[in-house]
C-alpha cells in the first residue's frame, strides 16, 4: 500500500502531458470572408483575417502606404485578425475581432474619425470606440453599432446624416438619438439607414428624392421610421436610394429612381417603399451609386439601374428599370457595388468583377471595362485571388512585370448629383514598372516554422509523454511487486 501516492502522482503527470500536447498552439486566426466596394476601388477579407484592396487610390484608401493605384490586390499594412469590412466610397474601414475600429482614405470631412482632415494611407485605430459590431460609411461621414445596439457617428453632417438633432460636423464619434436595438446599419452619400431588432427601418440625413422612406423630401437630423415596411432583415444604402431585403425574400426600395435604380419598371422617384418587380428568393442586397443589386438562394445575382459601364453583366450599357440576371456568375454567396462596378464572390472563394475598370478597380491586371465577370488576380498576379486560402508568395524571388501594381495617373471624378453621370477625360494611363521590387518570403518561413512546432507538439510530445509514462509506470509496478514478494 506504500506506492498508492506514487501511481497517483503518475496517472496525474500524464493526463496532463497529454491533454497540454492536444491544445492547439499558434491557431492561426479565421473568419468569414467577404468583399466591400468603394466608389473606385475594392476590398476584401481573407479567411485568415488580413485585408487585400486594389483599384484608386488617390487618397491612400488601399492602406498599402502609397497613392499608387493598383490592378491586382496589394495587402494592407498593419492590420490583422479582421472580422468585418465595409462598403465604402474614398475611403476604407475594417472591424477588428476584438471590436476595435481601423480607418484610413479620403478624410476631407473627418470621417476617419482621426479629428483632422488629412487624408492617410496608414490604417490606424479610430479612438473612442470600442465593442463595435458594425461600420457603414457614407461619402464624408462614417456610422457604427455597438454591441448594445446603440450608434454613434462622425463626420460631416451638413444634411443631418450623423443623426444627432444637429447639422453640425463631428469629428470624433458622437452618439446618434433616439436608436437602440438595432442589428444592422447602411449609409448613402448623405444619409444614413437602421435596422432594428423588430424588423422595422429607420433613416437620417439627407432625403431630397425621399430616400428616407418617411413620405416626405425634407432631411431629418434625427431618425424617422420608413413607413409601410416592416419584417425587414437585411438594408443598403446607393447614392441616394435605399434598398431593404424582407424575411419573405422579396426587395423593396424607395429614393431616387432616375436610372431605375428601384426596380419598379417606372422611372419615378419615390419617398416610400416599393416592391422591387420579379424578386423572389433573395438572399441578400447591394446598392452601388446608382445600380441595385441583388443574391438569390440559387446563387444567382439579378441587378437593375444605371449600366453606363456594363455593370449590371446583361452584355449591354443599357439601363434597366427591372432585375436582369448577371450572366456568367453561379454560386455566388456575397456581393457588393462600387459607383459603376459590381463585385461577387463565389462559394469557392474566387472573387469576380465587371463594369467599369479605368483605375484597376476590377483587379483583373487591365484598366479596360468589363462586360462580363472577370476573375480578381493574385497579388503576384500569376495566380488568382482565393479568399479562402492564405497568400504565399511564389518561391521565385524574380519579380515580373504583372507582379507589380500599376499606377494611375487619372484621378477620381468630382462629386456629382444623385443621379448625375460624366465620362472621366481620356487622359493617358502609365504603367510604372518597380524591377527593384522583390517578393516577400517571410510569410513562407513563418508557415514552415509553424508546421514544426506543431509537429512537435501533436505528435512527438505527446509519444515522448505516453512513452515515458509507460516506462515508469511499468518501473513502479515492477517495484511494487518485488516489494511484495520481500513482505511474503
Amino acid at each position: 500500500m506504500k506506492l498508492k501516492k506514487p501511481l497517483s502522482i503518475v496517472f496525474v503527470l500524464l493526463f496532463i502531458l497529454c491533454t497540454v500536447s492536444i491544445l492547439p498552439v499558434g491557431a492561426a486566426y479565421t473568419t468569414t470572408p467577404q468583399i466591400a466596394a468603394g466608389s473606385y476601388h475594392t476590398v476584401s477579407l481573407r479567411k485568415d483575417g488580413t485585408v487585400w484592396t486594389w483599384g484608386l487610390n488617390e487618397t491612400g484608401q488601399l492602406g498599402d502606404q502609397t497613392t499608387n493605384s493598383s490592378t491586382i490586390p496589394v495587402q494592407v499594412i498593419g492590420l490583422s485578425s479582421i472580422s468585418a469590412i465595409t462598403h465604402t466610397f474614398n475611403h476604407t474601414f475594417a472591424l477588428k475581432s476584438d471590436g476595435t475600429v481601423w480607418s484610413f482614405g479620403n478624410n476631407e470631412g473627418r470621417q476617419l474619425g482621426d479629428t483632422t482632415t488629412n487624408s492617410r494611407g496608414t490604417a490606424e485605430q479610430v479612438k473612442g470606440l470600442s465593442d463595435i459590431t458594425a461600420i457603414a460609411a457614407g461619402d464624408t461621414h462614417t456610422v457604427v453599432l455597438k454591441k448594445d445596439g446603440t450608434l454613434l457617428a462622425f463626420g460631416s453632417n451638413k444634411r443631418g446624416q450623423l443623426g444627432n438633432g444637429t447639422e453640425m460636423d463631428k469629428p470624433s464619434p458622437t452618439p446618434v438619438v433616439g436608436l437602440n436595438n438595432v442589428t444592422a446599419i447602411a449609409a448613402g452619400d448623405s444619409h444614413s439607414v437602421a435596422l432594428k431588432k423588430d424588423g422595422t427601418v429607420w433613416g437620417f440625413g439627407s432625403n431630397g428624392n425621399g430616400q428616407l422612406g418617411n413620405g416626405y423630401t425634407m432631411p431629418s437630423s434625427t431618425p424617422v421610421q420608413v413607413e409601410d415596411l416592416t419584417d425587414v432583415v437585411a438594408i443598403a444604402a446607393g447614392v441616394a436610394h435605399t434598398v431593404a431585403l424582407k424575411a419573405n425574400g422579396t426587395v423593396w426600395a424607395w429614393g431616387c429612381n432616375i436610372n431605375g435604380q428601384l426596380g419598379s419598371k417606372v422611372q419615378m422617384e419615390s419617398s416610400k417603399a416599393a416592391v422591387v418587380i420579379g424578386l423572389s428568393d433573395v438572399t441578400a442586397i447591394a446598392a452601388g451609386d446608382s445600380h441595385t443589386l441583388a443574391l438569390k438562394k440559387d446563387g444567382t445575382v439579378w441587378a437593375w439601374g444605371w449600366n453606363a459601364h456594363a455593370q449590371l453583366g446583361d452584355n449591354t450599357k443599357e439601363d434597366r428599370n427591372a432585375p436582369v440576371q448577371v450572366k456568367g456568375l453561379s454560386d455566388v454567396i456575397a456581393i457588393s457595388a462600387g459607383v459603376s462596378h459590381t463585385v461577387a464572390l463565389k462559394k469557392d472563394g474566387t472573387v469576380w468583377t465587371l463594369g467599369y475598370n479605368k483605375f484597376g478597380q476590377l483587379g483583373d491586371g487591365s484598366i479596360s471595362d468589363r462586360r462580363a465577370p472577370v476573375q480578381v488576380l493574385d497579388a503576384d498576379g500569376d495566380r488568382f485571388l482565393n479568399l479562402n486560402e492564405i497568400y504565399v508568395p511564389p518561391a521565385s524571388s524574380a519579380t515580373s512585370e504583372t507582379a507589380t501594381s500599376s499606377k494611375v495617373t487619372t484621378s477620381r471624378p468630382e462629386s456629382l448629383a444623385p443621379g448625375e453621370h460624366v465620362e472621366l477625360p481620356g487622359e493617358e494611363t502609365i504603367i510604372e514598372i518597380d524591377e527593384s521590387e522583390t517578393l516577400d518570403n517571410t510569410a513562407m518561413l513563418k508557415a514552415a516554422i509553424k508546421s514544426i512546432i506543431n509537429l512537435f507538439v501533436v505528435v512527438i510530445l505527446p509519444f515522448c509523454a505516453l512513452g515515458f509514462g509507460g516506462w515508469f509506470l511499468w518501473r513502479t509496478m515492477k517495484k511494487r511487486a518485488i516489494e511484495e514478494e520481500d513482505d511474503d
